[in-house]
């Protein structure tokens, strides 16, 4: 059945009382099973059938629970959501019920069911704290665990981790095992929790990889991350089994930074990067201990590129989302990265033109960038087979406007040149170009006037 059906027997179910007139709610009904599938028909029969029984009933019974278990085990991969959960609204509270729950949720995977029932009142939310407090490896594959976490009803953070650090395959319906990490993180706070993410992580950079893009998406849980990492970091015997965690979220940090059109992801990795270095002083002043020389020239190169890359991209746009982004540099790491930036765009036939990194050419480009920006809006909006978009592109031509890429392209993501899609797009990584960009000119005075729209390869 389409989306529409579903939604119209969700609200007759919901419609239905004790006084109801149960003649006009069955042709409603009729009428609006017309033309479901084969397989949904009796499953609707059954559904219909156990709402009018269940309305009609002001107690619950342990007879009542186990229909509704016996409906939702038949149905759950037939029926819409929406009619399973209406459904569940009828069923009679049953004071009995609490222990009888407890076993059906463990082998629910649909967190709406769990919300649902707990907004019934079929159990209580000290029911959920006890049932995971008491045998909380019976709901590793339950929904119920993804509501306690999300709802902050765990009792005892430390054993929720240990189920979630042993789990494989979970059903595609519920968090996966790095999300749970994750969010047990975010909620778990201290020394206990730190350690137990470090040890997770340890000599596991696959792992750190996975887990690095949810750590650093709460501002909160990335700055607990930085000073983690810095820790582990600053110490006089560096483990070489922790450089590949330390330079996986060194060079994530940076990459986010600059591979992301989104001002606050930026700001995020930006903030955690320069406090991971932040603590990195301040620990080895505490302890008057010497940086391990292969993690200092690692954030020193992270600093030193980091910073062009973001000089690079206020260059070509002023507004970009990077421009607003706070990072922390010795002074060093700051005049190197200035002096090869200048070098980068300065043209070596002149020394006036090194100072200021723009030759005549380029000058002569950002003076068109303002009209060319407006014909390209304009081709935008025609039809692709129209004779005035052939004209104009003609014009763009002859103007020395250029494709960045081609529709179609496979290849490595420059955040210079692309814009991603999708998140999740770092610099380096193989992308399809969607829609081809468009520069001005040829060569290190070109002017990247759209970029190329990427994604991930189809």
């Amino acid at each position: 059945m389409d989306s529409r059906q579903a939604k119209k027997l969700a609200a007759l179910i919901g419609k239905l009382t004790p006084s109801s007139d149960i003649a006009k709610f069955r042709n409603e009904w009729r009428d609006e099973v017309d033309g479901v599938s084969d397989e949904e028909r009796p499953a609707l029969v059954d559904a219909r059938s156990l709402v009018e029984r269940w309305a009609a009933q002001v107690d619950g019974s342990e007879e009542a629970l186990r229909e509704w278990s016996d409906f939702y085990l038949r149905t759950r991969s037939v029926l819409p959501r929406a009619i399973r959960i209406a459904c569940l609204g009828k069923l009679p509270v049953s004071a009995q019920g609490v222990a009888a729950w407890r076993d059906f949720l463990v082998n629910c995977t649909e967190v709406d069911i769990v919300r649902t029932a707990l907004r019934n009142r079929h159990f209580a939310r000290k029911d959920v704290r006890n049932w995971l407090t008491d045998s909380p490896n019976a709901f590793g594959s339950s929904a119920l665990l993804d509501f306690a976490i999300e709802s902050g009803l765990v009792k005892n953070w430390k054993d929720v981790w240990d189920i979630c650090a042993r789990l494989n395959a979970r059903p595609s319906s519920l968090l996966q095992k790095s999300d749970l990490l994750v969010a047990c993180y975010s909620h778990w706070s201290g020394k206990d929790a730190d350690t137990a993410l470090a040890n997770f992580m340890e000599g596991a950079p696959e792992t750190c990889a996975a887990l690095l893009p949810l750590l650093i998406a709460n501002s909160r849980v990335a700055i607990r991350i930085a000073q983690l990492f810095a820790g582990i970091a600053a110490t006089s015997a560096l483990d070489a089994k922790d450089l590949p965690c330390l330079s996986a979220f060194v060079t994530h940090c940076s990459q986010r930074v600059v591979a992301v059109n989104d001002a606050n992801t930026s700001a995020i990795a930006a903030l955690a990067f320069s406090t991971f270095r932040l603590r990195l002083v301040e620990a080895t002043c505490e302890a008057k201990i010497e940086l391990n020389p292969s993690i200092e020239s690692l954030t020193s190169a992270a600093a030193v590129g980091l910073s062009r890359s973001i000089l690079q991209s206020i260059e070509e746009n002023a507004s970009a989302p990077v421009s607003s982004v706070f990072l922390l540099l010795s002074g060093r790491e700051l005049f190197k990265s200035a002096i090869e930036h200048v070098k980068s765009v300065s043209n070596a036939g002149s020394s006036q033109k090194a100072l200021t990194g723009r030759d005549a050419s380029y000058e002569q480009h950002l003076g068109k960038k303002s009209v060319l920006l407006d014909v390209i809006s304009v081709i935008d909006r025609l039809s692709p087979d129209g004779r005035l978009r052939d004209e104009l592109n003609a014009v763009l031509f002859n103007s020395g406007v250029r494709p960045v890429g081609t529709a179609g392209e496979l290849i490595a993501f420059d955040p210079r040149l692309h814009s991603p899609l999708e998140p999740g797009i770092l610099p380096g990584e193989q992308v399809q170009i969607a829609k081809a960009g468009r520069r001005l000119g040829e060569g290190q005075n070109s002017l990247v006037l759209t970029k190329a729209r990427v994604r991930h390869p189809l």
